[in-house]
């Protein structure tokens, strides 16, 4: 863990507590990170050069 890290632990109110780890849960976070990963991949292929570029002009 890095400096930042511990300093986010520091500043809790209630301090962080270590729980058991939870394979239901687990599955499930990296079916959602899944599910994101492809609809941005999904996105991104429909995007073309012209729009992409039109985008980073109106920013």
């Amino acid at each position: 863990m890095d400096y930042k890290g511990l300093m986010w632990c520091k500043k809790q109110k209630k301090g962080i507590r270590l729980i058991e780890p939870n394979d239901n849960l687990a599955y499930e976070y990296q079916q959602t990170a899944e599910e994101t990963l492809e609809i941005l991949k999904s996105i991104k292929m429909k995007l073309t050069k012209d729009k992409i570029n039109k985008i980073r002009k109106e920013l």
